[in-house]
């Protein structure tokens, strides 16, 4: 990419797209990106703050994603791929710069002044992404993902203050990061467009005067108040691949995740779930870790939970849907060593399928006894399984030997948890 198209392919960041339509899109985009040129350079007294160095890294890995993603788009759209409108069509690009960023990222990684100008910096990026893409074979093999049915949204969030990041008072005090309440000055979540990246706080006068909180993916159309957002994918596996992915490449500690699946439109009567048919969920797709001696399950005592399940109306591609969030799991590193992401995703989608979800969960004050003191669900495992396969089932997309395959994943992830939980060996 030559650099004055660089340079206006990331300062107007998504607007890039929308000015492509236009006659006059050489102007706006140039004009657009001036504008940002100048913001950056009316606030040149940040390069003193302590936080300077460590917000200007991110924004350099974010401009390399972006540039990267710019050429699997191109290569995408020569294999002649039609995109379903009801999701996002930026989603696949971005997997794939991300991907090439974290297995290179010694090569990415640029030395730079304090002094640098933007123009300057964003010439030196560009420079690595063309020489990079020259050296390498950036296509070597064809990505399959497999599709399922169900239109699915992931919400990942990252906090380098854990659960304090909410709070209004909370500073950050000692961290470079400063919690994100400096973002706006680099104008970060503009620039990760790509990432669907929002700031979200608990106090939400605190977003509004920019004091920072849990950074935020969606990797599609951030939600807004009546304003159409989009699913992710229809499928499980490239969700969770891209949940790995987007892991490896923040610097920033992984607090939780949400996952949203869309309700199915048939009439037929569901049961809802027993509590014991909730923990058997939890068995398989939460944390359990050892806190002051005793075992827990990690999110549901940290009590910083809306609920577990959630019932939300979307208004996704031109009609609203039903939904069912599951906000009970955790964002963290050794959830991709392990590969939960994948079969914990397609358990819910089974879960979906399966059962109906009251408007007012249930079970919500007991469950919040139960992970401070978790015990084993009284069901048979096995009957679980099966009845899991049944759920699966509903999934006519998917092959046989996937679902197969995901049966036996979760059965990994129950007798993990539950050898945690017991103290014996599974």
């Amino acid at each position: 990419m030559l650099n004055s198209t660089a340079l206006y392919y990331l300062l107007a960041g998504s607007k890039y797209y929308s000015f492509l339509d236009s006659k006059d899109f050489v102007r706006q985009a140039r004009n657009y990106s001036e504008k940002e040129i100048e913001y950056f350079f009316n606030n040149r007294f940040i390069r003193h703050e302590k936080w300077f160095r460590r917000y200007l890294k991110i924004l350099i890995a974010v401009f390399t994603v972006n540039l990267l993603a710019r050429k699997f788009e191109r290569y995408l759209s020569r294999l002649c791929c039609f995109y379903d409108l009801s999701c996002s069509r930026f989603a696949p690009a971005t997997f794939m710069a991300l991907r090439a960023f974290n297995n290179n990222r010694r090569y990415f990684n640029i030395e730079f002044d304090r002094f640098i100008f933007l123009r300057e910096l964003i010439y030196i990026v560009n420079s690595r992404v063309n020489e990079f893409c020259k050296c390498t074979n950036l296509y070597p093999d064809r990505i399959h993902f497999i599709q399922g049915n169900t239109p699915l949204g992931v919400e990942m969030e990252f906090s380098n203050k854990g659960t304090a990041a909410g709070r209004f008072l909370e500073r950050g005090k000692g961290d470079p990061l400063v919690n994100f309440s400096k973002y706006h000055y680099y104008h970060l979540t503009n620039f990760m467009w790509r990432f669907g990246a929002y700031i979200d706080s608990d106090t939400p006068f605190k977003q509004f005067i920019k004091k920072g909180g849990f950074l935020e993916y969606t990797f599609t159309v951030p939600d807004k108040f009546l304003q159409t957002s989009m699913p992710l994918t229809n499928s499980p596996d490239f969700a969770g691949k891209l949940i790995d992915e987007a892991v490896k490449f923040t610097p920033v500690q992984p607090h939780s995740l949400h996952i949203t699946v869309q309700k199915n439109t048939g009439k037929h009567k569901l049961p809802l779930p027993s509590f014991d048919e909730i923990l058997f969920l939890l068995f398989c797709s939460g944390q359990f870790l050892c806190k002051d001696g005793k075992i827990v399950e990690s999110r549901i005592v940290e009590e910083n939970m809306k609920d577990i399940v959630l019932l939300r109306k979307r208004k996704n591609y031109k009609k609203w849907v039903d939904t069912v969030e599951f906000s009970h799991m955790r964002l963290c590193r050794d959830f991709i060593r392990r590969n939960v992401y994948e079969p914990s995703i397609m358990l819910m989608v089974a879960y979906k399928n399966l059962f109906a979800f009251a408007d007012i969960f249930p079970y919500t004050n007991k469950l919040r006894q139960w992970g401070r003191r978790p015990y084993l669900p009284a069901l048979n495992p096995n009957d679980m399984f099966e009845l899991i396969r049944k759920g699966l089932d509903e999934e006519k997309a998917l092959p046989e030997h996937y679902k197969e395959y995901i049966v036996e994943k979760v059965k990994e992830l129950y007798f993990f948890n539950t050898s945690i939980v017991t103290g014996k060996t599974a």
